[in-house]
């Protein structure tokens, strides 16, 4: 979703412009399936027809970062973006750094739920094309 405000629609300063293909940002530009203001929906099949392989890390399936050869998960906390805050303060904790609040970088002009954005065609594919990142971290559809 994020990928798809910032790196297509522009709605983040300084990713859309003055890029090598105007309208779509650098690290996506070498993707021919990414169009300058393309519709989410096509930006949902863009992305779910790019292998784990080929991906940029902005949609790569989560659990790549994670895990080792096996598919074991290879790190001993994983945190969530949508409690990153919490998180932050917990590894802070965890390793001895002091308590420093995360800065708020890359603001969107407006916020805006990610369910908006899905019809039912779209979950669909999302959650084939992320299914092990789905059941690995228990995610499910509009639950935060």
């Amino acid at each position: 979703m994020s990928c798809y405000r910032d790196k297509i629609r522009g709605e983040v300063e300084g990713y859309t412009y003055f890029t090598i293909r105007p309208g779509v940002a650098n690290c996506l530009a070498r993707f021919d399936a990414f169009i300058p203001g393309m519709s989410f929906a096509d930006f949902v099949v863009a992305v779910a027809s790019i292998r784990d392989e080929d991906a940029d890390g902005h949609f790569r399936s989560q659990h790549t970062f994670v895990t080792d050869e096996e598919g074991k998960i290879g790190v001993d906390f994983i945190g969530r973006f949508e409690r990153l805050a919490e998180d932050f303060r917990f590894v802070q904790e965890r390793i001895g750094l002091p308590r420093n609040e995360l800065p708020w970088l890359q603001k969107a002009r407006a916020a805006a739920r990610y369910t908006d954005f899905y019809s039912n065609e779209t979950r669909q594919i999302a959650g084939e094309r992320f299914r092990q990142d789905i059941e690995m971290f228990g995610y499910e559809f509009g639950a935060a």
